[in-house]
């Protein structure tokens, strides 16, 4: 009773008839509503923003698509960043190793980068050059971030012209959906990698043949893993290698977590965070360009037969 109180209160025109078919007849009744005094349900209604719509099912799809393929270009910036990086250092690297040599240190000290001055002037220049490695991680930020934010623009204005309303909640349904879900997600394992990396590192070095005879030096692995470890070390004495790291900076597993770390960084501190910009733009540009899709998604939709 309530709601048909509250629906005689915002409806504007009620149209009633009948329409013959055959023997019988169909009778539609029809509520006219003002955009004005209209809710929610009654724009969804409209719309037809339903999960039986395949236009809200398709926005769906793309939205939770949009989130991975996001992911995988943020990454791969990463990636494309971090190699010019390691190039150029690499370059410095060797810049300085040549003027090492031609000025009369020898190879067992050039060996040492610890040995080697705070800083060496080549032709006019002095390395490091921390600026220039400054430029390339600012020059390739800026760079690597056009297409993935382009996506975020792109996109629902695209969704909007073809699949129309629907298909745009749709999109925005399934882009906070997953993308939520996705950034957590990489929040929690880009920090499991990155911690992982850092309690191995904490243990300092330790080695098989102190891992065996120094019960402090067992006890600073964890307890997860010291009876691993404690196999890795026999079999270490048993092959000659005492001296062999077993635990900590320069062993095995710091090896291994490095590697993971390589992808937990980008995880934690690019991809994951960079979805909630992802979520907010999709739906700052839904509502900037909604005039458009209102006005000419079934247009656009029809014409290229999805209306």
């Amino acid at each position: 009773a309530g709601g048909a109180a509250d629906l005689s209160r915002r409806r504007l025109l009620e149209i009633s008839g009948e329409v013959p078919h055959g023997d019988h007849s169909h009778r539609y009744d029809q509520i006219v509503i003002s955009a004005r005094n209209a809710d929610l349900q009654d724009i969804l209604v409209f719309y037809n923003v339903t999960l039986t719509n395949p236009r809200v099912l398709g926005g769906l799809f793309v939205g939770v698509l949009l989130t991975f393929l996001f992911c995988a270009l943020t990454m791969s910036a990463v990636g494309r960043a971090a190699s010019a990086m390691m190039v150029e250092c690499r370059r410095q690297f060797a810049q300085v190793r040549e003027a090492l040599r031609r000025s009369g240190m020898s190879e067992d000290r050039i060996a040492r980068p610890e040995n080697w001055p705070a800083s060496v002037e080549i032709d006019g220049h002095r390395y490091p050059d921390y600026a220039r490695c400054v430029g390339i991680s600012t020059a390739g930020s800026l760079r690597e971030m056009i297409l993935p934010a382009s996506l975020a623009v792109v996109v629902p204005v695209a969704v909007g012209l073809t699949m129309s309303v629907p298909g745009v909640m749709g999109l925005l349904a399934g882009g906070l959906v997953s993308g939520f879900a996705v950034a957590v997600f990489m929040a929690n394992a880009g920090g499991a990698w990155d911690n992982a990396k850092k309690l191995i590192e904490a243990s300092g070095t330790i080695t098989a043949e102190q891992f065996l005879a120094d019960a402090g030096a067992a006890a600073r692995v964890p307890e997860e893993f010291r009876a691993d470890i404690g196999a890795r070390a026999e079999e270490a004495l048993r092959a000659g290698r005492p001296g062999e790291l077993v635990f900590g900076k320069g062993s095995d597993c710091h090896k291994a977590a490095v590697v993971g770390d390589t992808v937990g960084d980008p995880f934690k501190d690019t991809s994951g965070p960079s979805l909630n910009i992802l979520i907010k733009l999709l739906s700052s540009v839904a509502v900037v360009f909604a005039a458009l899709t209102v006005k000419f998604g079934p247009i656009v939709g029809a014409w290229i037969g999805l209306g």
